[in-house]
């Protein structure tokens, strides 16, 4: 915007001005070029300035400009943080945060979170339970940012599970309900932990995880030295801790360096998929030891995806028998969760029958690519004999060894297929489709699991399901949050593509409960808002409406507001208006090259006839409609 005049200019635009924000009225202002530029921006009393001239941003930690600058509220804790992007000198995009005080004479710190290149367009930012997710289309993928600001664990983020065990895992408690919420009444009694058998296990959704937040109602008075580990492909011990908790003798957290816990895998236990860390008290702890409040500190970071903890089903399950150059397909003895049916992995002869053994081979395929299978021996049926498992795949002409290769089901160590357990892999890049053996197997992703050494002659494997692996969500240009679901719009690779994730899961872009709905036609998704209680998709130069409130009644359909698009997401402004009834509603208001617009929810009104934003012959400000798409 531009502008003759060098002091402070204040539009009013009918009822835009009216908001109110604790207690202080919010007035649209701008200064010569401000805007446009997207520096000159001051932070003053936890309030938004723009001043004359070009400078570094007051307070911030960086010497550069602004070109976005946002308040952010998480819905379930109301904890509010101000959110910037900046361009450095050398032309780079960092991203800072700030927790807002309750004081508001006190400063506002700023804490870099995240640097996103030189390639980075202006982010958006979508806001679910306590999680943000910030978009930008251009230089990565979306991240996670879940705050954890505040050392003392005020704002630190909640977990997605806490369980407990007293068998080593063979079952579990789950103390959730008692220690994710902020009741202080609710609290897990778990009393003494026997050592080496007890443990506390925490899963959340983000595979970088520097901290974790234990207030404790029941102190532990024994002395006994945690243990924090976590699960990569086994489970390994965090080194670098610093615990501030005394062992759990009194509320506080325990951290460490983010170079000491790089990158957890996504497993399940007891049905609940993520990442999980566990707390083993070393020696046990004494019988008064109880928790009222379990929260975790994490990096902001790629947002991950992963499943709501259900497996599938495989594609194929084939027992090839060298000895007699044989298959044999138990497909469905596997995935029938039928105890008296299950896959012999033997010969098949009636009398004295020789088990699995070295040159014999399991063929386990799905119709993608996945990372991991669960086996489950029978019962009373599974292998004791020493030998160990190997994988290998297809790439198209030859099978491989699998990398990364793990065998959760070996027990004791060294007897493969001794227990229940998942067997995994490092998905390779090269996997290829086939059909093993012949013709009459299904086309898809196969693994080939061969042993070291001949199996016991009566191991059966009762049951076999698939981890799917899911690709790493792909860039996006905008983030909003509609009826509690996140929507990712602009994909780089299908700009015309909206990605729905599970209800209240940020992380949920996989399964059934979510979706993918692409808006027909050429063309890119330009602009994204939610606004009385509906998603707003702009598309070229008309509005979409995107309704229905699960998979089966998601659509997409041209809104009433056709033509009058915004320019760019930038311009788009929700803020309160005055109907004549004298109630304060929620409006949307934006602008493009045919003027400034107010959008009541039934109708689009213009607004702009009143000024001379587009009277170049006027000598009060008007928008620089060469520049109004950059803006």
């Amino acid at each position: 915007m531009t502008t003759t005049q060098s002091n402070t200019q204040v539009f009013s635009l009918f009822d835009w001005t009216k908001g109110v924000h604790n207690q202080m009225s919010n007035p649209l202002m701008s200064m010569d070029n401000s805007l446009f530029a997207g520096e000159n921006i001051d932070i003053t009393n936890t309030g938004l300035v723009v001043r004359n001239g070009v400078a570094p941003i007051s307070a911030l930690p960086v010497q550069g400009r602004v070109v976005h600058l946002s308040s952010l509220i998480f819905p379930t804790n109301r904890v509010n943080y101000l959110v910037a992007q900046t361009i450095d000198s050398s032309g780079s995009s960092r991203l800072f945060a700030a927790l807002l005080p309750s004081d508001a004479s006190q400063p506002v710190v700023w804490t870099e979170i995240y640097d996103l290149g030189v390639s980075a367009n202006i982010i958006s930012v979508a806001a679910l339970n306590d999680r943000a997710i910030i978009t930008e289309g251009s230089s990565c993928p979306p991240l996670v940012f879940s705050g954890g600001l505040d050392p003392t664990g005020s704002d630190w983020a909640v977990p997605l599970a806490v369980l407990f065990t007293r068998d080593n895992g063979t079952n579990w408690i789950d103390i959730s309900d008692s220690v994710l919420d902020t009741d202080p009444e609710a609290t897990a009694e778990i009393g003494a932990m026997a050592p080496e058998t007890c443990y506390v296990a925490i899963c959340v959704d983000t595979p970088i995880v520097t901290g974790l937040f234990f207030d404790v109602s029941g102190p532990d008075t024994s002395g006994s030295a945690l243990t924090i580990e976590a699960y990569i492909q086994d489970w390994v011990q965090v080194p670098d801790v610093t615990d501030s908790a005394s062992r759990w003798s009194h509320t506080g957290a325990i951290t460490w360096p983010s170079t000491s816990l790089t990158q957890m895998r996504v497993t399940a236990i007891s049905n609940i998929e993520g990442h999980w860390i566990r707390v083993r008290p070393y020696s046990g702890t004494t019988s008064g030891f109880s928790l009222n409040r379990v929260l975790f500190r994490s990096p902001c970071q790629p947002l991950s995806r992963f499943g709501n903890g259900s497996t599938d089903t495989p594609l194929g399950f084939i027992y090839w028998d060298e000895s007699t150059s044989s298959a044999k397909d138990f497909t469905i003895e596997v995935q029938d969760f039928s105890y008296p049916s299950f896959a012999r992995l033997n010969d098949a002869a009636l009398e004295n029958p020789q088990g699995m053994a070295p040159g014999d081979f399991i063929y386990v395929g799905y119709l993608t690519k996945f990372q991991s299978v669960e086996i489950t021996p029978h019962n009373d049926y599974h292998n004791s004999e020493t030998s160990t498992l190997r994988g290998s795949y297809w790439n198209g002409t030859d099978w491989v060894s699998l990398s990364g290769f793990f065998d959760g089901s070996a027990e004791p160590a060294g007897t493969t297929f001794g227990k229940r357990g998942v067997i995994r892999w490092n998905t390779p890049d090269d996997w290829r489709p086939n059909r093993p053996i012949g013709s009459q197997y299904s086309y898809g992703y196969w693994i080939r699991l061969a042993v070291s050494a001949g199996l016991t002659p009566r191991t059966f494997i009762s049951e076999a399901a698939i981890w799917p692996e899911y690709a790493p969500l792909k860039k996006y240009g905008f983030a909003i949050t509609v009826r509690d679901r996140i929507i990712l719009c602009n994909r780089s690779d299908s700009s015309d593509l909206l990605d729905i994730s599970r209800p209240l899961e940020e992380f949920g872009f996989c399964g059934p409960d979510s979706a993918s709905l692409r808006i027909g036609g050429a063309g890119a998704i330009t602009g994204a808002v939610e606004v009385f209680n509906q998603g707003f998709i702009a598309k070229n130069d008309d509005w979409y409406l995107l309704n229905g409130y699960s998979p089966s009644t998601f659509s997409v359909e041209r809104a009433e507001a056709a033509g009058q698009a915004p320019v760019n997401n930038r311009v788009l402004v929700r803020a309160p208006h005055m109907e004549a009834d004298s109630k304060n509603l929620m409006g949307l208001y934006y602008i493009n090259n045919r003027g400034a617009w107010h959008f009541a929810g039934l109708k689009v009104y213009r607004i702009s006839d009143q000024v001379s934003w587009w009277d170049h012959t006027s000598q009060g400000p008007k928008l620089d409609l060469n520049n109004l798409g950059a803006a």
